[in-house]
């Protein structure tokens, strides 16, 4: 990153509404650190998640997931940015970083909606490697067990109680990656 001349790089932590919160440095008096809601916090917070800092030698900022951030399946979104100093704050560059950690039993997907469609489709195929290395069976398998919904159930995660539940015979959802 660098930084553009006459721009007093006063990073300010987080932007919602467009609206700055000014929040002072909790981070090494050059960034902040983050919970699991992208919101700052102190270094002794038990949801501490992440650290975003700005190193000014190397002109960059530095994403960093402290130990409490470090678990498969965490996602989580932080904004920082640089604005030039004054009453509104008006003039600004926002970096939005999408935070995901994980493993092969977990894909992480960003989805962005345009203004004139609401849907996006998903291929399971192209998390063919998740799939074969998790459950140690070819894709075409996967989709035929998944498909006949016995061994293989479509799931919802809780959360906040991190359980998983099939839906029993609640369960009305066509197998995934298929319509009609």
């Amino acid at each position: 990153m660098r930084l553009l001349p006459g721009w007093i790089p006063r990073p300010l932590s987080f932007m919602t509404r467009n609206q700055w919160l000014k929040t002072a440095y909790t981070k090494d008096g050059a960034g902040w650190y983050f919970n699991s809601v992208g919101q700052p916090c102190s270094a002794d917070d038990a949801d501490g998640k992440a650290t975003v800092t700005l190193d000014k030698a190397a002109k960059t900022l530095n994403v960093e997931l402290t130990e409490g951030g470090i678990v498969a399946g965490t996602v989580f979104t932080l904004n920082v940015g640089f604005a030039v100093n004054g009453p509104d704050y008006d003039d600004y560059v926002r970096f939005t970083f999408e935070v995901g950690v994980t493993d092969p039993t977990v894909s992480v997907v960003s989805v962005a909606f345009s203004s004139d469609n609401a849907t996006v489709t998903l291929p399971v195929e192209d998390y063919k490697e998740n799939i074969e290395t998790v459950f140690d069976m070819s894709i075409e398998e996967f989709l035929a067990k998944a498909a006949d919904n016995t061994d293989i159930k479509f799931c919802l995660a809780d959360p906040s109680t991190e359980e998983w539940s099939d839906m029993g015979e609640n369960y009305t959802a066509n197998a995934p990656g298929y319509s009609g």
